[in-house]
């Protein structure tokens, strides 16, 4: 008797750690983003909707570089799945404010939409 509710504590954890095995969130070319602001403390300056880019990596960050190369932005949310140097992208993104007495490698950003183009 005690042995079935061993087996059955046992079948109970293991169902719930299903979830855990998945490898990512992909559904094609397309990943799950977290778009919830990460930066709050900094207001909002503008929004990007569907520009293509690369991603590149500088520095051992993963920076969204626009076609024409005139704009960097790092993005808080980017995800490690499409963290891929070279990468072209399509993205959407709200870009955020930089202090007076800050300098940065690309204007601070959050992801609201990547997909990675083949």
């Amino acid at each position: 008797m005690k042995q079935k509710y061993v087996y059955l504590f046992i079948g109970i954890v293991m169902f719930g750690m299903l979830p855990a095995c998945q490898k990512n969130n992909k559904l094609g070319n397309m990943t799950t983003l977290i778009t919830k602001d990460c930066l709050p403390e900094r207001k909002d300056v503008a929004i990007i909707k569907n520009e293509a880019g690369t991603i590149v990596k500088v520095a051992d960050l993963y920076l969204l570089i626009s076609k024409d190369g005139n704009n960097r932005y790092i993005a808080c949310n980017m995800p490690e799945t499409m963290s891929i140097d070279g990468a072209k992208c399509i993205y959407s993104l709200m870009v955020k404010e930089i202090f007076p007495n800050e300098r940065h490698i690309a204007t601070p950003s959050y992801l609201t939409k990547l997909e990675l183009l083949k």
